[in-house]
């Protein structure tokens, strides 16, 4: 293992003996009250959270390519929400068979149509006429 420099001499050996997992869980069974008073702290700093989220609003604003991710996230809630969206019939023609989900406007994710694969398509064919 290597040299563990930050550590004070009377830990060397013990932090030799376990990984640094373990000796940070040791450590902090062994001092509840300060890990309870350093949450607290945490806690009671409003100006923490507004610092906080100013950086993390100007840092979307300069890396928004990296934006994507969270908007999967959101993505994926709303499909959640709209899985259980109870699917008994087409709202066009009434068909109870070959149900899909259609989203008018991906923009909303959560406004969905319940539709039969044949009016789905119809519904796709009608967009791509009227964009052309």
């Amino acid at each position: 293992m290597t040299e563990n420099n930050c550590l004070p001499e009377k830990h060397k050996d013990y932090y030799d003996k376990v990984t640094r997992a373990d000796y940070m869980r040791n450590w902090r069974a062994n001092h509840p009250n300060y890990i309870r008073d350093w949450e607290r702290q945490k806690t009671l700093n409003p100006e923490r959270h507004i610092k906080k989220r100013a950086y993390n609003l100007a840092y979307s604003r300069l890396h928004p390519e990296k934006r994507g991710k969270h908007r999967t996230n959101e993505q994926a809630r709303a499909q959640n929400c709209v899985k259980k969206i109870p699917v008994e019939k087409c709202e066009f023609c009434g068909d109870t068979e070959t149900l899909v989900r259609h989203h008018p406007d991906y923009g909303y994710p959560k406004i969905v149509v319940i539709c039969c694969r044949s009016c789905h398509r119809h519904i796709h064919e009608e967009l791509k006429n009227n964009v052309n």
